[in-house]
């Protein structure tokens, strides 16, 4: 249930804007209940969903993808030709990132 941290995020997005789950969803071209269960979780985002949602809060739909638990194609390809490199290299930064905080 990776995506629940996309869900975590729409709901933030949503509440920035002061919009209900029966405003938004219609925008979002989905039911109420369907949004409400991917806010909860239950749910995973399709990436066309995903786009809708970066395109209607003008956010970045790249951050989107990874929050939903999907890897960008171009990240994929990376990943898939390096491995081993890549996962090292990634936890080598975070350990950076979390070094200097």
């Amino acid at each position: 249930m990776r995506y629940k941290l996309f869900g975590s995020r729409l709901r933030q997005l949503r509440h920035e804007r002061e919009l209900g789950i029966k405003g938004l969803a219609p925008e979002l071209e989905v039911t109420y209940m369907h949004l409400s269960n991917i806010e909860l979780g239950y749910k995973k985002p399709s990436a066309e969903f995903v786009k809708r949602v970066a395109r209607f809060f003008d956010v970045d739909e790249e951050e989107l993808t990874i929050l939903a638990g999907m890897i960008p194609d171009d990240i994929s390809e990376i990943l898939s030709r390096y491995p081993k490199e890549a996962p090292k290299y990634l936890r080598s930064k975070f350990k950076e990132e979390k070094g200097s905080e």
